[in-house]
């Protein structure tokens, strides 16, 4: 007869401390994961008063966080930092992310040998419930909370972001490059309206109750 989940659980656990040691560093990743993943909602949705704010107590000097914020917003600089930032985090939180997968892979081979479980069963709790931890606790938990504490998170997260901006640069700056020369080479559409364009517009959004001297001054 096969052995049943429950059974496959106490042996794992009769197996020793080695059996758990991944799910401990997977715990970890997930924790990373949820970090960075909140950083991208936590700098992104900095307001002008959030940064002017910043900007104060870098200048008085009493804050290195709120240095660092602006520098991983502002240099080298305005335009281009935001781009050097946020594939800083992309890349970091989808290397995470792979590691969590190859080591859950690892776990589940270790905790249910080859042959204990019925191979639909096996696929469904390994593809099942790290999609969902990865979804829910270094997705949707974080990001939540980093829109409700965007200026203390990103904060929190200016360090390990100035290192992994310096570590990852081999890999995000060839990604930068390559999306700038995708964009150069698509045609963006004309947006700008010419003065008979406008005026047509206006004609055609004529509201009864609006006066002639407001038609003119719109048109005009």
């Amino acid at each position: 007869m096969e052995p049943d989940l429950f059974s496959i659980l106490l042996a794992a656990d009769a197996g020793g401390a080695m059996t758990w040691v991944p799910f401990l560093i997977i715990a970890g990743l997930l924790l990373l994961s949820a970090l960075v993943s909140g950083s991208e909602v936590a700098f992104f949705s900095l307001t002008p008063a959030d940064i002017q704010e910043l900007e104060t107590a870098r200048e008085a000097e009493q804050s290195a966080a709120a240095e660092r914020v602006i520098d991983l917003l502002k240099k080298p600089d305005p335009d281009r930092a935001p781009r050097h930032l946020l594939a800083t985090i992309l890349v970091l939180n989808n290397l995470t992310n792979i590691v969590i997968i190859l080591i859950s892979t690892v776990a589940m081979e270790r905790l249910f040998p080859v042959n204990s479980l019925e191979p639909w069963v096996y696929w469904t709790l390994h593809v099942g419930a790290v999609t969902f931890l990865i979804v829910l606790f270094g997705e949707v938990v974080p990001k939540v909370y980093a829109t409700n504490n965007r200026l203390q998170f990103a904060q929190f997260m200016s360090g390990p972001l100035v290192v992994g901006r310096q570590v990852l640069t081999p890999v995000w700056k060839p990604l930068v490059r390559l999306g700038n020369w995708v964009s150069k080479g698509v045609d963006v559409p004309n947006a700008d309206l010419s003065a008979s364009d406008l005026e047509q517009v206006l004609q055609l959004t004529a509201d009864d109750e609006r006066t002639d001297e407001e038609q003119r001054i719109l048109e005009g």
